[in-house]
């Protein structure tokens, strides 16, 4: 404890106020009280000197934060997060492991879309691998799949998927194209067909126009695509001929 003489002995006191703790000595005397704020106890006598403080622990640095590193997988699946814990003890330090940081936005324009090398839905007529008859309709249809591909964007994979939304059949004679939603069917269920007036060798086309969205996580989540591509399928020329009707016994 304190004792009463050391106390009686300061004579010449100065006092200053710290954070937690005050001190008074005496000059040239040696002696020095540190009194902390909260709790007291007494931690020395040495030389005359008698120290009682409650000191504050010395301040620690925490450790960095874990590095994260997301790496895509390689079936376009759900990309796989790898920690690195900051701790060779504790885990597996990864090679060039870097903090992830907000990337770009990834976003398929409608002249990425454009840009993308898409088959054409075909074309399919019946009767198949004979001449059209004039007069009489020939009977045409295509697929209505869907298409998927993948392209690289900002250095990310990006899986694009492509619907048929449209379909314009030119008869390759000169009239009015037609434009339909529909596939259409084969015979005898058929709902698009054209019926030539005149002899001759034509080229029918098909303009398929596809809508499209986009995924980054393996078709997880998609998103559309404000635009829209074309395709367009071209049939081997179509001989017409006329068949005149004979009258057998």
């Amino acid at each position: 404890m304190i004792s009463t003489a050391i106390m009686a002995s300061l004579t010449s006191m100065f006092i200053f106020l710290g954070g937690d703790s005050w001190t008074s000595g005496e000059a040239n005397s040696g002696n020095e009280i540190t009194i902390g704020m909260e709790n007291w106890f007494e931690s020395g006598t040495s030389g005359g000197n008698t120290q009682v403080s409650n000191p504050k622990p010395t301040p620690t640095t925490p450790p960095p934060p874990p590095l994260t590193c997301t790496v895509p997988s390689a079936d376009m699946g759900t990309p796989t997060t790898q920690v690195d814990t900051n701790d060779p003890t504790s885990g597996t330090q990864l090679a060039n492991c870097q903090p992830d940081e907000p990337a770009e936005p990834i976003v398929v324009t409608a002249e990425d879309f454009r840009r993308i090398n898409l088959d054409g839905s075909g074309i399919t007529i019946n009767p198949e691998n004979k001449d059209a008859v004039i007069n009489l309709p020939l009977v045409a249809y295509t697929s209505a799949d869907s298409q998927r591909t993948t392209i690289t964007l900002l250095g990310t994979r990006v899986l694009v998927e492509a619907t048929p939304i449209d379909y314009t059949w030119n008869w390759g004679d000169g009239s009015q194209p037609t434009s339909t939603e529909d596939p259409g069917r084969p015979y005898p269920s058929f709902d698009i067909s054209h019926t030539y007036t005149a002899t001759g060798t034509h080229s029918i086309a098909l303009t398929t126009t596809w809508s499209g969205r986009f995924s980054i996580n393996g078709g997880n989540t998609w998103q559309p695509i404000n635009g829209t591509a074309t395709t367009t399928d071209t049939a081997p020329p179509l001989t017409v001929v006329e068949k005149l009707p004979v009258l057998i016994d």
